[in-house]
């Protein structure tokens, strides 16, 4: 059995939206993840000793309409970015985009989950991994990183960060 995908194209250019705004914000490239990664984006910077780009940190996006806390990621993933970050020495987030004030938040992943809750939604009831195992990230680990800007920002991602 596969399973659903539920990102429209539409969910795929806000998480790009989101990615490029924090590439500025942290002064980084975002670099798609191929498409089996667990993970969005990896933000990368330049090293022009050997001229190459060089992920710095891993992205996992999230796009919801408002912050409710405690934000609440599936357990799988936050095992798999928290495991990611410890084998590559790389820092790992989830950003959050709250659509009603704009604001793009984050939360580091590592270690062990802050709390443990089962949860999901409830209005897909043919999808037997709606429900599951989920990390809660409380109000005091979640970061404010700053606002999306209203028009969409693109940065090629293969120039040099200066």
């Amino acid at each position: 059995m596969s399973t659903p995908i539920y990102e429209s194209d539409h969910d795929r250019q806000m998480q790009h939206d989101v990615a490029q705004a924090l590439g500025i914000m942290w002064r980084s490239t975002p670099i798609l993840a191929p498409p089996l990664a667990q993970h969005d984006y990896a933000m990368c910077r330049y090293d022009a000793r050997d001229d190459k780009l060089y992920a710095a940190a891993y992205l996992e996006i999230k796009c919801r309409s408002t912050l409710h806390l405690p934000f609440w990621v599936s357990l799988s993933k936050w095992m798999y970015l928290a495991s990611l970050s410890e084998t590559t020495n790389c820092p790992a987030y989830v950003a959050i985009h709250a659509r009603d004030t704009g604001l793009i938040h984050y939360a580091k992943v590592s270690g062990r989950p802050p709390e443990i809750v089962r949860g999901g939604r409830t209005d897909r009831p043919s999808d037997p991994k709606a429900i599951e195992d989920l990390a809660a990230i409380p109000a005091h680990l979640i970061m404010i990183a700053g606002r999306l800007p209203t028009s969409p920002i693109s940065r090629p991602s293969d120039q040099p960060l200066t």
